[in-house]
């Protein structure tokens, strides 16, 4: 999403406005930086979170990116404190989506239409039963990066629940494509 700024007329001429061009959907912006930070971590490798960095920069500007990067960074740690286990994802240019991914977005796309139901059930099915007392940190670390995109105009679609219930059903299930 290309950054731009624009210029009102009357009672709020003078300040400027930030407007977006869509360059990614944000569900594709968020699960680049999600499985960009994760293969950093588990390589090692600082070009996986440089790769997240510039495709986040080049989406929402140098500012826009510092704020919304440090907190993908924080939400990411949190997820993978509150699973206690590896994360599965794909290669971040990969079009597949899988389970523990979709549910990711899930939270993220619930907390931002304020439906705290819908993100404490994909939480859950994150996390899973064993490990249900971290719910509330990665519900709170996704409404906080919820918050974040939301102010840098990046709106998640809520996932349908037809493929929410699918991929619930099949834990190790890949393949569903976002659009």
């Amino acid at each position: 999403m290309a950054l731009r700024r624009k210029h009102e007329t009357g009672a709020t001429a003078g300040r400027a406005r930030m407007t977006f061009d869509p360059g990614l959907p944000p569900e594709r912006l968020v699960l680049t930086g999600l499985r960009c930070w994760l293969a950093g971590y588990e390589t090692g490798d600082i070009g996986c979170w440089e790769l997240a960095w510039n495709t986040w920069s080049s989406e929402l500007g140098t500012q826009g990116a510092r704020q919304a990067v440090g907190e993908l960074a924080s939400w990411v740690r949190v997820l993978m404190r509150g699973c206690g286990r590896r994360l599965q994802c794909h290669p971040h240019a990969c079009p597949g989506l899988c389970r523990d991914e979709c549910f990711a977005l899930g939270i993220v796309a619930a907390c931002q239409h304020d439906d705290r139901a819908a993100a404490r059930a994909a939480a859950f099915c994150l996390v899973g039963e064993t490990r249900a007392p971290f719910l509330d940190d990665v519900v709170t670390a996704s409404d906080e990066f919820a918050e974040v995109l939301t102010c840098c105009g990046c709106r998640l679609a809520l996932p349908t629940p037809r493929l929410v219930a699918r991929l619930a059903c099949q834990p190790d299930s890949c393949g569903a494509r976002l659009h």
